[in-house]
C-alpha cells in the first residue's frame, strides 16, 4: 500500500513537468507563434513518450533492479536541470523576488515590494 502512496505522489509531481513547460515556453514567445510553439512541444512530449519507457526499461535491464526505473527519472532530471541552469544564464532574464512590505501591520493584507537582481 505505501509504494501505490509513493507511486502516485511520483506521478503527480511527474504529470506537472510537460504543463509547467508549456507555461514557461508561453511566457518566452509571442501570442502569435502559440500554434507553432504548442505544436512543437506536443510533437516533443510525445517523442519522450515513444522512447522514455524504452529507455528507462533499458537501464532497469542494465542495473538488474527494477529502482533502475528512479534511476532513468533521476538522470533525466538531472539532464533538465542542466539544461534549464544553461538557459537561464543564457537568457540572464531577472529574477523578481517579492519581499513584504517593512510597513505593515499584522492584521492588514500585506503590500509587496518587488525587487530585481
Amino acid at each position: 500500500m505505501r509504494l501505490l502512496v509513493e507511486m502516485g505522489i511520483f506521478g503527480g509531481f511527474l504529470f506537472a513537468v510537460y504543463p509547467i513547460s508549456v507555461a514557461r515556453t508561453h511566457d518566452v514567445f509571442e501570442a502569435k507563434d502559440a500554434v507553432v510553439v504548442s505544436s512543437a512541444l506536443l510533437l516533443c512530449y510525445s517523442i519522450g513518450a515513444i522512447f522514455g519507457p524504452v529507455f528507462a526499461s533499458g537501464v532497469m535491464t542494465i542495473l538488474k533492479n527494477p529502482f533502475g526505473l528512479y534511476v532513468y527519472w533521476s538522470l533525466v532530471a538531472g539532464v533538465f536541470a542542466v539544461i534549464t541552469i544553461y538557459l537561464k544564464h543564457k537568457e540572464s532574464l531577472p529574477i523578481i523576488f517579492i519581499l513584504p512590505s517593512p510597513h505593515t501591520q499584522p492584521d492588514r493584507q500585506r503590500p509587496a515590494i518587488l525587487c530585481t537582481t
